[in-house]
């Protein structure tokens, strides 16, 4: 099978394309690098980096990264980055996995998607996503703890972002979310000073 088929068959269903633009105007907007840009902020519905220039992140996301985890490889982050000119990859940690499965199974393989990422000069997005456990706070605590380790581990780490909760379902509400964000967020910016309010 050729690199490209791989890519092709872990990616043809999970793919997302990210652009984090609002401006009809997209000469002036930058493919960030961490390297180049460092740590990004939203202002409005916009993407800056650390020196103020509008940017845009894009790339894909892996599937639930115990799932295929042969795709979690220097030499598919190698090729995302340069020659598809991603700049950001998106590792799903889903939550139900993380909770009843082999939780240092699941972090080694999210920790060499990191280390991956930022050998490649990409963003990564560490994605907490719910799925089989509907409401993000049926594993509030499991959360709290993963965010807090991720949060502390990557600190300094400009190519690290956090997504907190993805694809809640079921009977989850809004309000459901806003109460579990209104507790993760400090968690994280506890270890973030400069994103504490």
């Amino acid at each position: 099978m050729t690199s490209f088929q791989r890519i092709i068959r872990i990616f043809a269903i999970c793919t997302l394309f990210f652009a984090a633009m609002a401006s009809a105007d997209t000469t002036s907007v930058i493919n960030a690098r961490p390297s180049i840009n460092g740590k990004l902020h939203v202002e409005g519905t916009n993407l800056f980096d650390e020196h103020g220039n509008q940017v845009v992140i894009k790339g894909a996301s892996t599937h639930g990264l115990t799932w295929f985890p042969q795709y979690v490889n220097t030499n598919l982050f190698r090729q995302l980055s340069r020659e598809w000119n991603t700049n950001l990859i998106r590792l799903a940690m889903y939550s139900y996995d993380y909770v009843h499965g082999d939780r240092e199974k699941n972090l080694e393989i999210l920790r060499k998607g990191v280390q991956y990422a930022i050998e490649n000069d990409m963003y990564v997005m560490v994605d907490w996503h719910i799925l089989i456990d509907n409401n993000p706070n049926e594993n509030l605590a499991e959360a709290i703890n993963f965010f807090n380790m991720m949060a502390k581990e990557y600190a300094n780490v400009p190519n690290v972002i956090f997504e907190i909760c993805n694809e809640p379902n079921g009977d989850c509400t809004w309000e459901d979310i806003k109460e579990y964000a209104n507790i993760i967020i400090p968690v994280i910016r506890n270890r973030h000073p400069e994103l504490r309010p």
